[in-house]
């Protein structure tokens, strides 16, 4: 009877102890996956282009037959896309959408007016602060910024990406949603 609640000891000790090595391992691994990573605001100051537009489907916009997920391989509404952010913290964006429609039973994908906004800029580890002002409104826009090098991408949310897609509906693209964009700095 001693041995068995020696054993018993034993064994639930074991399963405690490597519970709690588990715990704390999977707490270091969650924690560096949220760390968040120091971007020198002097990183982003230059041109900036867009290079890619995900989407979270394969479309087929330009009638090639050949379907893609990043939106700059499908038309050339976005080509225009980019930032310029200066040293005094102050920052022009150019941003384009693209218009989805059904007109006389045809699918219509067309290049909408290109936007341009300035407003003020500031960066927090390695989220981007965009503050732009409205009628009389200034408007923050928050931005969590993945880096590498000479480039940085962001996710994009759903009511982000209704302002890169005006959807009428009812056609194959409709429904699509824009998740990420990726800027490359530009080289003069």
């Amino acid at each position: 009877m001693k041995s068995f609640t020696l054993f018993l000891t034993l064994l639930l000790t074991s399963v405690l102890f490597t519970s709690c090595q588990k715990e704390e391992l999977y707490d270091k691994e969650a924690e560096a996956r949220n760390a968040s990573v120091f971007i020198y605001d002097s990183y982003l100051i230059g041109n900036w282009e867009v290079n890619s537009m995900i989407v979270d489907r394969d479309v087929d916009l330009n009638g090639d037959a050949k379907f893609s997920d990043n939106l700059l391989l499908e038309t050339s509404c976005f080509e225009t896309m980019s930032f310029e952010f200066r040293g005094n913290k102050t920052f022009t964006m150019t941003t384009s959408a693209l218009g989805l429609q059904v007109r006389d039973d045809k699918e219509v994908f067309s290049c909408m007016q290109e936007k341009v906004l300035q407003g003020n800029w500031s960066l927090k580890n390695d989220v981007l602060y965009l503050y732009v002002k409205i009628n009389q409104r200034v408007h923050e826009q928050k931005i969590h910024l993945l880096l590498s090098e000479d480039s940085f991408a962001f996710e994009v949310n759903d009511a982000e990406s209704k302002e890169y897609l005006k959807d009428q509906g009812g056609t194959s693209a409709s429904g699509l949603v824009v998740v990420s964009l990726e800027y490359s700095r530009k080289i003069k």
